[in-house]
């Protein structure tokens, strides 16, 4: 598996309807739990680029605090994945998004091509936690239905839903305040069967949650704290906003501020602390972002850039943040003063 500090290219998947789309179209766009686990199954980035790596989680930069958060690497079993993809495999958390990757351990191969390595079966997993996880719940929901047919399940949570893909199959799961979700990738398996499986796998995460074992301490610096919800809703034209976070065990940790305007006035904060990860990060969102817009900006940590003021990159010390802003741009500056200030607080 891919090493730490290092960004490797992934082939996009071709047998995803759309992939192409969206990984040239997400640049500075905010994305549900669901959309973010869509993306990576396509091989795209975070940043609107077509890259993506795992990490080995020895040394990972979080320090204890009191509000543990789940682990999606622990939510299912490696047996019951192992058992579903049919291979051994290993099971390691992005450094993309907060998100954890459950895939068939590689085994060098000459006589595989490339192309046939990229089209790999995998499950992807995250979870989060939320002031208002049922209306969290509502926009992962509508956002599903702009991808594909949607199925209520009644099986599981307080509130569930499954939605078919091309070779993909998804479940998102609303629990208390609590939300999950699980995608099994496998362009070899029947849809059928993926729904029988992620309703096994959506069960046992949900004993999991039920059981409140939260082994991620909150990382530092975390999201929520750069940007606050006092801050989030100043930049949105006062109103109230609600928030949901998510950490995976590589330290990526994710906030996002959805305002009581609605799901098309949101702000989203994603930041990773790793010695030498973060500048990787930095450096591969700069090459790949792909708006015409790019502007680096000075005074603003050791570097960073923004994408027509809905978008920035900072990279300060070994602290590697993102801050992206989903509806009318804010006027006079506001979303990069506010940057300036979530720098302040590394």
């Amino acid at each position: 598996m891919n090493s730490l500090g290092t960004v490797l290219a992934r082939s996009l998947r071709g047998s995803m309807v759309g992939c192409v789309k969206k990984c040239g179209g997400v640049n500075g766009k905010l994305l549900t739990l669901l959309s973010l686990v869509i993306l990576l199954s396509c091989g795209c980035s975070i940043d609107g680029g077509k890259t993506s790596s795992v990490v080995q989680t020895s040394g990972s930069n979080v320090t204890n605090v009191t509000n543990a958060s789940f682990d999606p690497c622990t939510l299912v079993s490696k047996d019951d994945a192992a058992h579903i993809l049919g291979s051994s495999i290993d099971v390691e958390p992005e450094i993309m998004a907060p998100v954890c990757r459950y895939a068939p351990r590689a085994t060098p191969d000459k006589n595989v091509k490339a192309s046939q390595a990229a089209a790999t079966n995998e499950i992807l997993v995250s979870v989060g936690k939320s002031n208002n996880a049922r209306s969290y719940f509502a926009l992962d929901r509508t956002d599903a239905k702009k991808q594909s047919s949607v199925e209520d399940v009644k099986e599981v949570g307080d509130e569930a839903f499954t939605v078919t893909l091309d070779v993909e199959k998804a479940i998102v799961v609303g629990s208390g305040n609590i939300i999950y979700s699980i995608m099994i990738v496998d362009p070899h398996l029947a849809i059928k069967s993926m729904q029988t499986d992620l309703l096994l796998l959506a069960k046992h995460a949900q004993q999991t949650v039920l059981a409140g074992v939260r082994t991620l301490p909150i990382p530092h610096p975390d999201p929520c704290g750069l940007l606050n919800a006092q801050d989030a809703s100043q930049v949105l034209q006062g109103k109230p906003v609600n928030w949901f976070f998510t950490v995976n065990n590589a330290g990526v940790a994710s906030c996002d501020y959805i305002s009581s305007q609605g799901p098309d006035h949101r702000i989203q904060v994603i930041s990773l602390t790793r010695p030498g990860v973060a500048k990787s990060l930095y450096q591969n969102a700069r090459m790949t972002a792909g708006s015409n817009n790019k502007l680096d900006l000075k005074g603003l940590g050791d570097l960073a850039f923004e994408d027509g003021s809905t978008a920035i990159w900072v990279l300060k010390g070994s602290t590697f943040m993102h801050i992206s802003f989903l509806g009318a741009p804010p006027t006079n500056g506001l979303i990069t003063t506010y940057a300036k200030k979530a720098v302040a607080r590394f």
